[in-house]
């Protein structure tokens, strides 16, 4: 008996590749119609065999698809063979531009530095590169050695040693560490994330000393694993210090400018001021020398070439083109062939390969140094897209014919979905892995969970080995990040405030932030928020009472008056608000009251086939996903009518949520409508749910301007009878003539898109029907209902791995630049959106891209299109059939295309900012790196409001901003047309932070809850030294942070939780730390029992209670006279002695309060 898997059938079929290996020794070994899946597997033998694979592709998207599939068939080749898979490794192209000021994405530089470092510490690797990747000279390969550290527990590794080498190792100082080749340092610790790890490393030093090392998860910046030892590679592949910008400098300082007009900062100006430019990653070769690139690295790997007959062209593709963009701009730099490696030394160095891959089947070559060319006869297989009755009958046949077949899905949910259609239909497969007798055939039909996502069909031996892609059609892969990367939605957290910034105190109203100074008192040393009002008042707010003072955010983008400190003037229009938000709570809570007092459907616990379907899933769900899914089904479950929001960024996994939820109410017996703002929208969503869908029996139509008529009364009629599971459509769907048998859920994509009529009808529709919207940033009143607790409301903020933010380029506009940009789109095989907002002019604007680029494909889209030729437009780049679609906003919503990663938005200025986020949205849904090119007219001719906007979404470029996005948009337009002219004026009165808390409060009032407590302030003052040590905390924004959270924490029972936080980042905590914890839970508990007033004097502790303060002052006192040595006085103050050292002294404070808190617990259970 002998185990077989997948791996052991795959082996065979690759075998020849690790034979080649042999013969590439001798000479090149040439496989030609080699494709597809075929291809992955040969490579996987060859470089089992070698250990060591260097594979050079022609293009980025090639890489990408070999890289795909190469790690799983690795892992199951190698476990077929019974050895150790080697490392796969990728190093992509840079993707600068110097001369047009594109900077090469943070995430590349990092994944390259990564590689580099793997293949000269690892002994088994396979390195997966496009040749525009080889053109970039490198350091020579002892340097980088060089800049490798190797940290040790109980070593010496003096503080600015280590400082120094994480310089030169390319390493950037930042305040938190939470992406590659960042280092932070706080106190004794240092915190470095090396490229090529999963999880970032904290170093803590004690005199000089490594005491630990640690890995630590970047999103909560936690502690995960103790390590002994631990490599921390350089940052960058070419870092730069002090001699190599010199060099740098005086080269560029040489050299002739060319006669074009400047597109961004000038390179020499950005060198002097901030030590490097936009692109300088391309100019290695200028202070490092060309003679350095991958291939010195990787000595002695086998060498594969795929499609070699290319690279040439691509390689001087990749020079004409940066040419172009020098020859358009003022620019110091050299021509590119100064920057880039001689193509000549490259081409010498790519003729040393081994062995070459080609998709078509070659002639006899004459060529002495070919040992061997073989001809692989691998066919590419029949895709069934989801026809699995069509699968079956060929499953059949060639089981009758002798022909072996493996079915290689991805899922355990496919996988026993496929089983239990095979054997309905009598086809009985065996499940791998199995157990194969002595000399036992092979198994004429097997499934397995595979690594393949497409297959091949061999006729020697006879054998169909078919993927998911070819049995279900193309689906994406995306592995999610995990963790939660935690935004607070749109409450302030101070990770924003500069000095200068409007904030809110809620005592005192609104001044100006003005900085944290340290005040000496007279137990020491004191820190304070200096607040500056009216007439240069200032107000020194105690760093434990930073609860309450928010940040201002406020509507139109106008600053806010400031109050006068001590005047009346806040405090009466912080009580007038107070009265209008409780009108407001009242309108609110009857929107939806109807809702939650009709009876909904209570659908079924889960099922086996929902199970299914949620393995089906080809990722894991973040956690965001994941307690959204917990929420969807609850509601569903719970009898009521569901009205829940979720709210996510575009690409972060919504539109799952709400097919899982779809596919609830179906597997109940119900219907359910998809509503999508734009016909686009509709057709992606409805190809999205027949994918997702395609192994269930589920009816799915589409209702849009794309359907015929006729087909629009068919699907009319089976909706009355019952026959369609699921429609998705636009607003068509809000039609008197749409009637279901028997809707159950209502599914609506970006409310905020329809019109008022349409949003009544909506209404109409879906009483007794349960609601979820997805919305990527929602509008305002829909943010303040769901933060006012009136609707319920689900956040997905976990990015997709190797997701990247989208690199956000201001230009003024110059055709020269834009055919640039769209170049170099097409370059590496993508496309471009190019948004033209005025239907008169886009024509012209098409004349004018077709004139600077005569070789584009390039259609236009707009509104005013006939169905027919929209459709058509629209279909057709989306199926990849044009380069180029200059479009009107109509992309707005809806184009979800991997392979569009450019987007060029002419007159930027003219739009809004979530407009603007929104649109460039249309990019960066895949794992390459995207750009979006705002064009602007001169920067003098811009208004404020545009300047701000433009300045918003720069800022906003990190993955999930959509909600803070919202929040900005809130700011810079206002909000009057949205929330009423009354709620604009209270939100610019009191900052919207303070304004959503109050009416949060409001509704919860209204709704039952307690009604607000006392406002209780009390004063604390037991001359203690409680502060956050500038050597313990160095950077003062990181301390205002720290500060707010721990008087939060004080107010939300999470104290320990935070100390344990702040040990864990910083290291042990002096007494001044202890001091601060201790105080803001002191503090907390002195309020809850209505302190006003809690000092130290003459060796005594003073507590004086506020009238009506929560505590039986009979039993107060009957415990005070049952032998203690406190003593209450007629007036109800409270005294007791008190030890001089503070921190004996904090200690019985906190005990004093607890004392009483119990006799207050106590007389509460007597009454």
């Amino acid at each position: 008996m002998k185990a077989l898997t997948a791996g052991t059938i795959l082996a065979r079929a690759a075998g020849e590749g690790a034979r080649h290996v042999a013969a590439a020794r001798v000479g090149v070994v040439r496989l030609s119609g080699v494709s597809g899946s075929m291809r992955t597997l040969m490579l996987a033998s060859a470089a089992l065999e070698a250990g060591r694979c260097l594979v050079v592709t022609a293009h980025e998207r090639a890489a990408r698809a070999i890289c795909q599939d190469l790690e799983a068939a690795l892992v199951e080749l190698a476990g077929a063979a019974g050895v150790r898979s080697p490392a796969l490794l990728s190093f992509p192209a840079l993707e600068a531009d110097p001369y047009q000021g594109i900077a090469a994405h943070p995430r590349i530089l990092a994944e390259r530095a990564g590689t580099l470092a793997a293949i000269r510490r690892l002994h088994r690797w396979v390195a997966v590169a496009p040749l525009a990747a080889l053109t970039a000279p490198l350091l020579p390969p002892e340097q980088f050695d060089a800049l490798f550290m190797r940290l040790r527990c109980g070593e010496e590794f003096p503080f600015e040693a280590l400082h120094l080498q994480l310089e030169r190792a390319g390493y950037e100082r930042v305040d938190l560490a939470s992406s590659p080749g960042d280092w932070a340092r706080r106190g004794g610790i240092f915190d470095i994330y090396p490229p090529g790890l999963a999880d970032p490393v904290r170093v803590e030093l004690e005199d000089d000393q490594i005491a630990s090392l640690r890995l630590f998860d970047p999103l909560t910046q936690r502690s995960l694993e103790e390590r002994s030892e631990i490599d921390i590679p350089p940052a960058r592949e070419a870092p730069l210090d002090h001699e190599a910008r010199r060099i740098l400098r005086e080269t560029l300082e040489g050299m002739p400018r060319t006669g074009g007009r400047l597109t961004g900062t000038d390179p020499l100006e950005a060198l002097a001021l901030e030590g490097r430019f936009a692109g300088i990653e391309l100019c290695t070769g200028l202070w490092a020398g060309r003679e350095t690139d991958l291939l010195s690295y990787g000595d002695g790997a086998l060498l594969v070439l795929d499609e070699p007959y290319h690279l040439e062209a691509e390689a001087g593709q990749l020079l004409g083109d940066l040419a172009a963009a020098r020859e358009v701009t003022a620019t110091p730099l050299p021509e590119p062939s100064r920057l880039l490696l001689p193509l000549d030394r490259l081409g010498e160095r790519l003729a040393g390969a081994r062995m070459e891959l080609h998709d078509l089947s070659l002639q006899e070559d004459e060529d002495e140094s070919c040992g061997l060319q073989v001809e692989v006869a691998g066919r590419t297989p029949r895709a069934y897209n989801g026809r699995l009755l069509d699968l079956v009958g060929d499953l059949s046949d060639w089981g009758a014919a002798g022909r072996h077949t493996l079915l290689l899905l991805a899922t355990e949910g496919l996988l026993e979905r496929t089983r239990e259609v095979l054997e309905e239909h009598d086809l009985n497969p065996v499940l791998l892995p199995a157990t194969l007798p002595a000399g036992g055939e092979l198994p004429r039909l097997a499934l397995a969970r595979g690594p393949l996502s497409h297959g091949f069909e061999l006729d020697d031996p006879p054998l169909t080995v078919l993927g998911e892609g070819d049995i279900f059609g193309e689906r994406r892969r995306k592995a999610p990040r995990g963790g939660r990367h935690r935004t607070a939605m749109f409450r302030s957290d101070f990770r924003d405030l500069a000095v200068g910034d409007p904030v809110v105190h809620i005592d005192h109203g609104i001044g100006r932030f003005q900085g944290i100074r340290r005040l000496s008192v007279e137990e020491g040393a004191r820190e304070f928020m200096v607040l500056v009002y009216r007439r240069e008042a200032v107000l020194y707010v105690p760093v434990d009472r930073l609860d309450l003072v928010q940040k201002y955010s406020g509507v139109g983008g106008k600053l806010p008056q400031l109050d006068r400190l001590g005047a009346p003037g806040w405090d009466r229009a912080r009580k007038k608000v107070r009265r209008e938000v409780r009108d407001l709570a009242d309108q609110l809570l009857e929107l939806y009251a109807t809702r939650a007092a009709l009876t909904g459907r209570a659908f079924s616990a889960d099922t086996p086939f929902q199970a299914e379907f949620e393995a089906a899933f080809p990722y894991e769900v973040t956690p965001d996903q994941q307690q959204a899914i917990v929420d969807v089904y609850r509601d569903m479950e719970s009898g009521r009518c569901m009205d829940r929001l979720l709210c996510g960024d575009v690409g972060f996994g919504k539109t799952e949520v709400a097919m899982r939820a779809a596919f609830k109410a179906v597997g109940d017996g119900t219907q359910v409508a998809m509503l999508a703002p734009t016909t686009i929208l509709a057709f992606q969503h409805f190809n999205t749910l027949r994918d997702r869908f395609a192994p269930f029996p589920v009816t799915i139509e589409l209702m849009s301007r794309f359907t015929s008529r006729t087909e629009q009364r068919d699907v009319l009629r089976r909706l009355r009878e019952g026959s369609v599971d699921i429609v998705v459509g636009t607003h068509r769907l809000l039609s008197k003539d749409v009637q279901f048998r028997n809707l159950g859920l209502l599914v609506v994509d970006e409310e905020q898109r329809f019109g008022v009529s349409q949003k009544e009808r909506l209404k109409q529709i879906s009483r007794n029907v349960d609601v979820l919207t997805l919305t990527a940033t929602p509008l305002p009143r829909t943010l303040q209902m769901s933060m006012a607790g009136v609707r319920d409301m689900s956040v997905i903020e976990t990015p997709p791995e190797n997701r990247m933010s989208i690199q956000t380029v201001l230009l003024p506009f110059r055709t020269g630049v834009i055919a640039q940009a769209i170049r170099r789109e097409i370059r590496r095989d993508g496309q471009v959106f190019f948004v033209h907002n005025r239907i008169g002019s886009i024509d012209a604007m098409a004349t004018v891209i077709r004139r600077e680029i005569p070789d584009v494909t390039l259609e236009v889209a707009h509104g005013r299109l006939d169905d027919k030729q929209l459709e058509s437009v629209m279909l057709r780049f989306m199926a990849g059939e044009f380069q180029v679609l200059l479009s009107t906003t109509i992309i707005e919503n809806g184009l979800d295309i991997p392979r569009a990663n450019t987007i060029i938005i002419n007159r930027a200025d003219r739009f809004g900012l979530a407009q603007l986020y929104q649109i460039r949205g249309r990019v960066g849904r895949s794992d390459v790196p995207a750009y979006a090119y705002l064009l602007i007219p001169p920067r003098r001719k811009l208004s404020d409001v545009a300047r701000r906007r433009l300045k918003a979404l720069q800022e906003f470029s990190e993955l999930g901003a959509g909600f803070r996005v919202a929040a900005r948009d809130l700011e810079i337009r206002g909000a009057g047309d949205l929330l009423g002219a009354r709620q604009h004026g209270h939100i610019a009165a009191m900052g919207f932070d303070l304004y959503c808390r109050m009416l949060e409060a409001a509704v919860q009032e209204k709704k039952g809850g307690a009604p607000p407590a006392p406002e209780v302030r009390v004063s604390v003052d037991l001359q203690v030294d409680y502060r956050l040590p500038e050597h313990f905390v160095g950077d003062p924004h990181q301390r205002l942070i720290l500060y707010k959270r721990v008087a939060a924490s004080a107010e939300s029972g999470d104290m320990e939780r935070v100390r344990e936080e702040i040990q864990d980042r910083y290291g042990h905590l002096p007494r001044e730390v202890e001091n601060l914890l201790a105080m803001a839970a002191i503090r907390v508990q002195a309020e809850a029992l209505g302190i006003v007033q809690l000092e130290v004097a003459n060796g005594r502790v003073i507590l004086q209670f506020v009238e009506n303060a929560p505590v039986d002052g009979a039993r107060l006192l009957a415990w005070i006279q049952s032998g203690t040595e406190i003593s209450l006085s007629p007036s109800g103050v409270v005294t007791m002695p008190v030890d001089d050292d503070p921190e004996e002294r904090l200690e019985q404070v906190a005990e004093l309060l607890c004392h009483i808190r119990t006799q207050a617990a106590r007389s509460s259970q007597a009454g």
